[in-house]
């Protein structure tokens, strides 16, 4: 067969070169060749995440193409910071550094190799950059112009080898958190991207076969970028970060549920502002029914601003009085008083949500205004059931779920278009499969039903949507769980267990870098962590050689969840492994405890990848002598 004729088409171009790279290998080729095979990773993901297509990446030395100058710098900032944070971990005389340039030109193609001036003028303005910086041309630059904010430091005309005519330079500096697109419906698209409802562990036992597949490069990237996972959460706090603490009931005269409810619902709403980081609603409700002191909370939790408020019952009304505290300071910025009859708790939280926005001088566009004034629902009663069932839901504890449960049916049954109702009764099927309470496939069915229910009733709902991927997610359905869980993440920026279940798909489909970064935004987002965060946390030490630090996660969640089955395997394995036979049994008892029918096929997650044949024998025999022990 004939190959195909060459093709010119302008394309950006990314050439990316590893500083003193013979020096490096001169000290150590086997560690550098491994290095390099983590960033070969490392490129490989982040080309793929911005659209781009590896050409080439022949020793230390790549070459990628994109649909455009946007996308080919968006890259290079992502691979340079992602690179200097993996390396930063090694002496400095072995850190591995890019230099980068990027061009907007002509390229020919002959099969998957590229040629023509692009090429060769990206080379050159790669040579022109400083260790571990980037180097643009004048038409690149022409095309960031009022999209990205950068440093940039004007080169100026460059003589450069074999190119006839003088390029101009730019050199870019700064970091991706610093770009920041105009146009309010690209920022949505910012580097979040690459940066369930949680069953069981969330989805632990289905997780380890997937992460465990990943090949050494993975490795080295999970154990350079994991470091500092548990500091994220303590950051300082930085651009426009709000925690809602819970809404205080006041006397007797109104229900509990209607200051939980508001809570929830205003949390909700900001999730969905692009401009703004809001911190998860188990992170804020950990302050339920204590003495606060402000600033100390504002840093434990590593935001700037505190909206806190209350309901109080008054003749047959409710009073809410709401307020907006600098954390930093302790000085109010905002604060009003809303009396209301009670139906009206339902769009009073729209009324607190777009004051607190303009309070913060945080600039909506129409989509994002009418999403705030959606009302989920018209029945007070539904919207009770569904809080009380969300308090039950979130202790992710075996009987709450079925509580939580039957609430949610409630609702449902007096709102049939209560989409969230709908999707987080889903969420209680999934939960019961995945926690290995329920050993019935058909769960997953019954939650992808409801799933699709409520969907239909909204699809632009983000808890749906995030639902769905968790059911992709139990499924083994990689791809389709990565699309659902972008558009969550796209339309609630903020939700934490939307960016954990987008870094679970991403896992899952071998993205392994924009995994590690949508989890560590995850757990920005919870800094307090509930099990399911916390189990993929330990899965991540374990993967990254931490042993210690994974065991003393695992051993966290056994204490605060008496119902974590995939923490009781875990560490069942672990302590069989290192002869430790006594605890290892402790912790198989345990499982039996929760469920006294548990399989041991079961373990062996989607298709059969969690434990192997061997394990998952040694396991089945464990289990039947316990059985047999027992009285």
């Amino acid at each position: 067969m004939a190959s195909e004729p060459p093709r010119h088409h302008l394309a950006a171009i990314l050439n990316g070169d590893v500083v003193g790279y013979s020096r490096l290998v001169a000290l150590d080729e086997e560690n550098v060749v491994r290095a390099l095979a983590a960033c070969h990773a490392i490129v490989q993901d982040w080309v793929s995440e911005h659209h781009g297509s590896l050409a080439d990446f022949t020793g230390d030395n790549f070459l990628a193409e994109f649909p455009s100058a946007l996308d080919a710098v968006e890259c290079a900032l992502a691979i340079r910071q992602q690179v200097s944070e993996w390396s930063g971990a090694l002496p400095e005389e072995r850190r591995i550094l890019f230099r980068l340039g990027v061009h907007l030109g002509d390229l020919r193609t002959e099969g998957p190799r590229l040629f023509g001036s692009g090429v060769n003028v990206a080379a050159r303005l790669q040579a022109l950059a400083e260790p571990g910086e980037i180097c643009v041309s004048a038409p690149v630059m022409e095309q960031l112009r009022g999209r990205l904010e950068l440093d940039v430091e004007d080169l100026g005309s460059q003589t450069v080898k074999n190119i006839p005519e003088p390029v101009h330079a730019f050199q870019v500096r700064g970091s991706i958190e610093a770009t920041h697109r105009a146009h309010p419906a690209v920022r949505r698209r910012r580097w979040i991207r690459a940066s369930v409802l949680g069953a069981a562990g969330l989805f632990l036992a289905l997780m380890v076969g997937a992460w465990a597949s990943w090949p050494l490069a993975a490795g080295l990237v999970l154990d350079g970028l994991g470091l500092g996972l548990e500091r994220q959460a303590t950051a300082l706090p930085a651009g426009r970060s709000l925690a809602v603490l819970p809404f205080r009931t006041l006397g007797e005269d109104v229900a509990d549920y209607l200051a939980e409810g508001l809570t929830e619902d205003l949390t909700t709403d900001l999730y969905g502002i692009p401009d703004l980081l809001v911190v998860s609603r188990n992170s804020a409700f950990g302050y339920q029914g204590t003495a606060l002191d402000l600033r100390e909370v504002g840093r434990a939790l590593a935001v700037r601003y505190l909206l806190q408020g209350s309901v109080r019952g008054v003749a047959g009304r409710i009073r809410v009085t709401a307020s907006l505290t600098d954390a930093t300071t302790s000085l109010q910025i905002w604060s009003n008083r809303y009396d209301r009859v009670p139906a009206d708790i339902l769009v009073l939280q729209a009324e607190i949500s777009e004051e607190i926005l303009a309070a913060l001088n945080v600039q909506l566009d129409e989509a994002e205004r009418t999403r705030i004034r959606r009302k989920p629902t018209s029945s007070l009663t539904a919207y009770e059931a569904v809080t009380q069932a969300n308090a039950e839901f979130y202790l992710f504890q075996r009987g709450a779920n079925l509580r939580a449960r039957a609430l949610y049916e409630r609702a449902i049954e007096l709102d049939p278009t209560y989409a969230e109702a709908f999707a987080f009764l889903a969420n209680t099927f999934n939960y019961e499969y995945t926690g290995g309470w329920t050993q019935d496939p058909r769960l997953l069915d019954q939650a992808e039903t409801l799933v699709l229910a409520g969907l239909e009733q909204d699809p632009l709902s983000p808890q749906a949507l995030a639902a769905l991927t968790a059911v992709h997610i139990a499924k083994g359905r990689w791809s389709e769980a990565v699309a659902s869980g972008e558009r969550s993440v796209e339309l609630a920026p903020s939700y934490d267990f939307g960016n954990l279940l987008l870094a679970m798909a991403y896992g899952g489909n071998g993205r392994q870098v924009a995994a590690l970064q949508t989890f560590r935004r995850a757990r920005r987002l919870d800094p307090r962590g509930q099990a399911p965060a916390l189990a993929f946390l330990a899965d991540l030490h374990y993967r990254a050689g931490r042993v210690e630090e994974a065991v003393a996660t695992w051993e966290q969640i056994r204490r605060e969840n008496p119902h974590h089955i995939a923490t009781r395997l875990a560490l069942a394995e672990h302590y069989e492994q290192r002869g430790r036979t006594g605890e290892a049994a402790v912790a198989l008892r345990e499982l039996l405890e929760i469920n006294p029918d548990y399989r041991a096929d079961l373990a062996r997650g989607a298709g059969g990848q969690y434990l192997d044949a061997a394990r998952t024998r040694w396991l089945a025999a464990h289990l039947a002598r316990l059985r047999a022990e027992r009285p």
